[in-house]
């Protein structure tokens, strides 16, 4: 084992706190910028005018599909991954990181073709309407070349399970500032319009899939080591890894298919205008909620290390830690979308077309940022459960919150009680509010009849 990957693992597997933070910091920033440039995309495609931005929001749950299945897999990976140093068991940590980098591959190739061949008529099959075309030119791209996006998530996955959560960090935030910086380049100055995007977006994630490649095939310095002379196949891992990984993406699925529907609700209760601005408050609030998938993250692989190294007591007192930085976090993020509300939106309607816009992102913002310190308890229920290897109570956990309660809320508030498009957003909130909590709860109790039954006592002190 490297010099380097010894010194992470050794991180992982050392005060609980500390662990914490020192994980979830680098992770806390690398997701800040990668949801930041998402949000840099939307202003500027918003100057194409409404439908264009209309058309990234009928792609952007196809795209989270990718993005979910290259995160699933990694989480997969990195729960046994994590597991396994728990062990001490270096072996089959290096077989799960092959089994996971061949998936990646075998997945990335049938979702090129599955994009490639329908992405035509897929969008006019979900009534994009006169946004369809830009919609497909759009998917093509992104959707289409996403083994970038896969494989760039399950390899920073894996990192960050190992404990070298700056490294991973690194690599990710390149590829965002590069977005950044090619969106004005390729949309206006060479008039590649929506496509222009597309390419800003896949050429940014293709150089954080270099930077890992780098670290992880040339340097060869990671614990995890990638060689055909490390890979056995082996059924109980591939079930350990998909296990995990297959709710895991489920859940970033579930998202889709939570943002389809609302942009459904909303067609019914508006127009397409109601689709652009919450393609846009959804990508601001993206960026507010990326801290606390941070913290969810390091939840994710510091728990699994308690649970291979049998560590029991550690699960509960991990949680409830977890959980109280998070709030605090929250509470922070949400004041400050709150304020900003206003100029925030201002940046979404810098344009004649888009002006219209700028009230609705305002109100959006306001009222979504009152579930901010809420959603850690649910992200972390749920990285609990990915830790220690229980993906489906994992995927109860998001499929409850970011699915039921939120589509629920928001059609009873919005067309059951006719309240229109705000009536949906506060319907989002109280559909947040109580899935986050209720699964947390959830989570907690696991840990407290767990530990009752292996006979350890649940009281950790904090």
């Amino acid at each position: 084992m490297s010099e380097t990957g010894s010194y992470c693992t050794n991180i992982l597997l050392g005060d609980s706190k500390k662990a914490l933070i020192s994980l979830s910091v680098p992770m806390m920033i690398a997701m800040l910028i990668m949801s930041l440039y998402n949000v840099v995309d939307a202003i500027w495609v918003s100057g194409l005018g409404n439908l264009a931005l209309a058309a990234t929001g009928f792609v952007a749950p196809f795209y989270m599909v990718i993005y979910g299945i290259g995160n699933g897999l990694g989480m997969g990976a990195g729960s046994a991954i994590a597991r396994h140093i728990g062990e001490n068991n270096h072996s089959d940590a290096n077989n799960a990181g092959n089994h996971a980098l061949i998936l990646t591959i075998i997945v990335s190739i049938i979702s090129a073709i599955v994009f490639f061949l329908f992405s035509d008529s897929l969008f006019d099959l979900i009534g994009a309407g006169e946004a369809a075309a830009l919609a497909s030119d759009y998917a093509v791209i992104v959707c289409g070349l996403g083994i970038f996006t896969i494989y760039s998530n399950v390899i920073a996955a894996v990192l960050r399970s190992e404990g070298d959560a700056k490294r991973s960090m690194y690599a990710l935030i390149a590829g965002g500032i590069l977005n950044i910086f090619l969106d004005p380049v390729l949309i206006y100055i060479l008039g590649w319009g929506i496509t222009g995007a597309a390419w800003a977006t896949v050429i940014s994630v293709a150089l954080s899939s270099v930077i890992l490649y780098y670290w992880t095939m040339i340097k060869k310095d990671t614990y995890v080591r990638y060689n055909l002379k490390f890979f056995s196949f082996k059924k109980e891992v591939l079930s350990d890894i998909l296990k995990v990984g297959v709710p895991a993406s489920i859940e970033q699925v579930s998202m889709s298919i939570t943002m389809f529907v609302i942009d459904l609700i909303l067609v019914i209760v508006a127009t397409a205008n109601a689709v652009a601005v919450y393609t846009a408050g959804f990508r601001v609030l993206f960026v507010a909620m990326s801290p606390l998938i941070g913290i969810g993250t390091a939840v994710m692989s510091i728990e699994g290390a308690a649970y291979g190294a049998r560590n029991f007591k550690k699960l509960r007192g991990n949680l409830l830690f977890s959980a109280r930085f998070g709030l605090l976090v929250g509470i922070c993020l949400g004041l400050l979308m709150y304020i900003f509300a206003p100029y925030i939106a201002m940046v979404f309607s810098y344009t004649e077309s888009s002006a219209d816009l700028a009230a609705g992102i305002s109100e959006f913002l306001k009222i979504i940022s009152i579930t901010l310190p809420f959603l850690g308890f649910g992200i972390f229920a749920a990285s609990f459960f990915q830790g220690i290897g229980k993906g489906i109570q994992s995927l109860c956990v998001t499929l409850f919150r970011s699915v039921i309660t939120t589509i629920l809320f928001a059609w009873f508030f919005g067309l059951y009680l006719d309240m229109g498009v705000t009536g949906v957003w506060y319907g989002i909130v109280v559909g947040e509010i109580a899935g986050n909590l209720i699964g947390f709860i959830w989570a907690y109790k696991w840990t407290h009849n767990f530990c009752k039954n292996i006979n350890a006592s649940p009281a950790v002190q904090i």
